[in-house]
């Protein structure tokens, strides 16, 4: 039995937390969840915990299975349910999921006991919100959205994020992008132009519009009851803003740890991002993307009914 495995699960068993004081950031990979992660994991008596719903097998990234979660609002779910009930409370005995602020082993072990309020990371959680705000109590949730095309491009020059072929032993676009992870009347209302994808950075705007349609949409529904939304593009420009109204909606108060992770850039950032040079910062998928992928891109966005962004690379309106 491994010894360091022992002792970081009694220091779990030791910080479980409360749901009601966890906040949950649900975005899109390659959109600063890391770097907000980093930020709001600065407020006092709080820890970062990492992607609760990414699978631990890499065969589950199999075609037809590309964890774009999506269960009906009024499904009990009891697995899922139990998963996120271990997640929100931190326990979660995998060192590996943690990131924390403390440096050595000792130091973790301790932030780990005594900090028992968790900040929740999860890029797959977007299409679940409505299910995980009828199922548990919250402190709250941050919706996190940046540019579409910011992000197809950074995911793109990182790999293809697992839609690197339409056409994967015998499944269709619309089963890679979709399958049956998202609401009925939305899937088939899109079916035909999503059947029509021809390549990878399409899939990947279905697969962006499609988290976010779903979350907007119970965001607005809920007039923010549960939610509040922030954008990338506003957290690199104007953050101390974007922090202290996140904070006001949070119930809490932001202190210097927290203004000090705004200023850096977090650990799975591009080599090249800078918090200073945020002109430079926010335009480079323009320098990576060509003028027919940008339009097809916002296209197949606005065919989603979302009209948050356009060529430019700031935000059109703010919802």
């Amino acid at each position: 039995m491994n010894i360091k495995n022992v002792a970081f699960g009694g220091a779990t068993k030791m910080g479980e937390g409360m749901t009601r004081e966890a906040i949950l950031i649900a975005s899109l990979g390659r959109s600063g969840t890391t770097w907000l992660g980093n930020i709001l994991s600065g407020l006092n008596g709080y820890k970062m915990l990492n992607e609760p719903l990414r699978p631990e097998d890499p065969t589950e990234y199999e075609a037809r299975y590309r964890h774009r979660l999506y269960v009906k609002e009024n499904d009990p779910a009891p697995r899922l349910r139990e998963k996120l009930e271990k997640a929100f409370t931190g326990q979660v005995p995998q060192s590996y999921k943690w990131d924390f602020r403390s440096e050595g082993r000792l130091g973790m072990l301790l932030e780990h006991i005594w900090n028992r309020k968790v900040v929740v990371k999860s890029t797959r959680s977007l299409r679940l919100l409505p299910w995980i705000h009828r199922t548990f109590d919250l402190k709250g949730t941050v919706i996190l959205i940046r540019h579409p095309c910011a992000v197809i491009s950074s995911m793109l020059k990182s790999g293809g994020w697992g839609y690197d072929r339409l056409e994967q032993n015998g499944v269709s676009p619309f089963d890679q992008a979709v399958g049956e992870q998202a609401p009925a009347s939305v899937a088939e209302r899109l079916r035909s132009d999503i059947e029509g994808t021809t390549t990878n950075p399409e899939i990947l705007a279905h697969m962006w519009a499609l988290d976010y349609h779903v979350a907007l949409n119970h965001h607005e529904n809920t007039e923010g009851k549960f939610s509040h939304l922030v954008t990338y593009e506003h957290l690199l420009t104007e953050g101390q803003r974007c922090v202290r109204g996140l904070c006001a909606f949070l119930g809490v108060e932001p202190n210097e740890g927290v203004f000090q992770q705004l200023n850096r850039a977090s650990r799975t950032a591009s080599d090249q991002l800078s918090t200073e040079d945020t002109s430079r910062q926010l335009r480079k998928w323009k320098e990576h993307l060509d003028e027919d992928t940008v339009e097809r891109v916002l296209s197949i966005v606005h065919s989603y009914d979302l009209d948050i962004y356009g060529p430019d690379p700031m935000p059109a309106l703010q919802r």
